[in-house]
């Protein structure tokens, strides 16, 4: 995952695959972060930052999502 949220970060491009795959772990990441507590404020907002920029390229790229997404 560290190379999609470079990726993210950096401009660079993304398969199809590295966006839904990047989606899934961000958003399950996010949930989890905010189970912790207000601790991982920071880190539960960059997470949610990513997913939710992913989820942007893959509404314009027109994928089909999941229903969890």
């Amino acid at each position: 995952m560290k190379q999609i949220y470079e990726k993210v970060c950096n401009g660079d491009s993304l398969t199809d695959e590295e966006v839904l795959k990047g989606m899934k772990f961000y958003r399950q990441l996010t949930n989890d972060l905010m189970k912790c507590g207000p601790v991982f404020a920071l880190a539960r907002n960059e997470a949610n930052r990513t997913y939710m920029k992913l989820y942007d390229f893959a509404q314009a790229r027109g994928l089909r999502l999941p229903r969890v997404y």
